[in-house]
């Protein structure tokens, strides 16, 4: 594994949760998720506080980044997932 060195000026948002056990497990799910899926979250995330005029809870940028990720993958590997509540939503 190879480190990267930040220019820190350039850090625009940082992420820190409550207990560092899950600082640790949430930063490494983080470097999985590649960057331009965090900055598709972070704009998303903002433009829905400032459109609902609400503040979510932190750990959202996460699970957010997550689910886009993982659903990409499925999109680019033609995997279709049946939704079974899709009639509820219809």
């Amino acid at each position: 594994m190879t480190l990267d060195l930040i220019d820190e000026s350039l850090i625009q948002k940082k992420f820190v949760f409550d207990k560092s056990e899950l600082n640790e497990k949430f930063s490494q799910l983080f470097d999985e998720i590649p960057q331009q899926y965090v900055e598709l979250t972070v704009s998303i995330v903002e433009m829905a506080q400032k459109e609902l005029d609400v503040r979510f809870d932190s750990s959202i940028y996460l699970a957010l980044s997550d689910h886009i990720t993982y659903a990409v993958r499925r999109y680019k590997k033609n995997e279709n997932l049946k939704n079974a509540l899709l009639f509820e939503i219809i």
